[in-house]
């Protein structure tokens, strides 16, 4: 019976086990040592080789500016202003104007020729606008700390020069828009003023205290008018009272009115010869002789004027042929000396009577003449007064505009272009603070690349080494019960 050898292939065995093999943690070394060096060329050639930048920081604060609107008060008018002006903002902030004007194209040519570089060196500038504030912080970046600094500074000082140049270019368009506006309405003014003078020119009114005094007239002669009818109504009363007592009819008391008139008697002499005269020649010469008629020409006036007078005194119509019956009237001769006292008292009654009754005629004749002149007056006032309010609402035109003219080019400029201020100047960046490259963030990725890449090795090693641990073992297992 054969007996088995505890170890048949032992000569195999240790001729793999003596076979020369490289250690497990050598190729990771490798890799670790080439990774790390990797990350950290990488590293320093980002700071040897990206250019030095400074950043100039700075900031303005822009004021709100409030329209202000020129008003003028008219007496018994009222307030009149130049109508508000409104600047179109979606925002309601002025800087979101602000920001598209300085980063317009224009301006970054001009600071950059200002400084004698490119466009694309001098860079664009950074602007920031803080929420719930009126500030606009800058910032511009330099190869150097001077350079950011000049930048920042010529920067400010074209944006300045800038809005300037928007705020005296917007003034001169609207002094030449409101000049013109002004010729218009100092035309118009003119022309109220001149329609006003030439209707005064030609209206009877004047003034207000022309019609009250006018009024006054007025009423002064109506009470004259009354007064004049109260004395007119006891004449009456007082001639019907003396008619009653001496009971002298009415053709007498004509008769007595006619001869009480020195006048009256005058004519009827005149009357009396001419009437002989013509009757004389008409029985001599015949009716159609020249001369016969020429007296009857004169015989037809006398009557004419004759009774003319007798209608005046007897206040009526009166015929010839009543004429001439009223002067051969007859009177009682026993009552003739006290009926001529009473008759002569009636007379001058009736004389009083008419008079009374002329001068109211001539009071109504006034009264009417000055009723008409005032009802004139009035129409012609309310004209006058409507062509003064023209006049002074196109003086008060005139002057809001006048005043627009010197308030709202300069003032009203401002809610368009607000004015801006510089709070914080800009500052000169120190030398061993750069903006980029950050030599302490270069350095803290680098590490942070060699830990991750050191220990992923180390990582993928431990477990390399596990795994052949493992796999060796079962190996080792696998021979053995072979050999059984």
């Amino acid at each position: 019976m054969m007996t088995k050898q505890p170890f048949p292939n032992s000569e195999i065995a240790l001729k793999t086990q003596s076979s020369f093999k490289l250690p497990l943690w050598f190729g990771y070394v490798v890799v670790g040592i080439f990774g790390n060096a990797l990350v950290w060329t990488g590293a320093i050639s980002y700071l040897k080789f990206t250019p030095t930048v400074y950043t100039s920081e700075w900031g303005i604060t822009v004021m709100e500016q409030k329209n202000k609107t020129p008003n003028v008060s008219l007496p018994g008018v009222g307030q009149a202003s130049a109508p508000e002006i409104q600047k179109l903002n979606f925002k309601g902030d002025p800087r979101y104007d602000y920001i598209y004007l300085f980063t317009r194209p224009n301006i970054i040519e001009t600071a950059a020729k200002r400084l004698n570089i490119s466009v694309k060196k001098f860079g664009d500038p950074i602007i920031n606008m803080p929420e719930d504030s009126a500030f606009m912080l800058f910032s511009m970046t330099g190869s150097t700390p001077e350079e950011a600094q000049k930048k920042s500074l010529v920067y400010y000082e074209i944006i300045s020069s800038e809005i300037e140049k928007l705020r005296q270019r917007e003034i001169s368009r609207k002094k030449n828009s409101t000049e013109e506006e002004l010729k218009v309405v100092r035309e118009k003014f003119n022309q109220a003023q001149q329609k006003l003078a030439d209707y005064q020119a030609t209206s009877l009114f004047r003034s207000d205290e022309q019609l009250a005094g006018l009024s006054g007239n007025i009423e002064s002669l109506r009470l004259q008018e009354i007064q004049l009818s109260g004395q007119e109504k006891a004449l009456n009363n007082k001639i019907q009272q003396l008619s009653k007592d001496v009971e002298i009819p009415k053709n007498n008391l004509d008769t007595f009115a006619l001869q009480a008139d020195k006048v009256y008697q005058e004519y009827f002499t005149k009357y009396g010869t001419a009437s002989a005269k013509f009757t004389e020649l008409s029985s001599q010469l015949g009716q159609n002789h020249p001369i016969v008629l020429d007296a009857k020409s004169d015989l037809d006036r006398t009557i004419a004027v004759l009774q003319e007078r007798a209608s005046f005194i007897l206040n009526r119509t009166v015929s010839l042929q009543e004429l001439n019956n009223l002067s051969t009237a007859y009177l009682d001769p026993q009552t003739g000396i006290i009926r001529g006292q009473f008759f002569q008292d009636l007379v001058n009654s009736r004389a009083e009577q008419q008079a009374i009754i002329a001068q109211k005629q001539e009071l109504e004749r006034q009264i009417n003449n000055l009723e008409n002149r005032l009802k004139i007056m009035v129409e012609e006032q309310r004209v006058v007064n409507q062509l003064k309010v023209d006049v002074e609402l196109a003086k008060a035109l005139l002057t809001s505009t006048s005043a627009k003219l010197e308030l709202g080019t300069t003032d009203d400029i401002y809610v368009f272009y607000p004015p801006f201020e510089l709070i914080v100047p800009p500052n000169l960046p120190e030398k061993d603070a750069p903006t980029a490259p950050k030599k302490k963030v270069v350095f803290a990725g680098g590490l942070a690349g060699s830990f991750l890449i050191t220990t992923g090795l180390l990582v993928l090693w431990w477990e390399k080494r596990n795994y052949e641990k493992v796999s060796n073992t079962y190996e080792q297992i696998s021979i053995f019960s072979d050999l059984e």
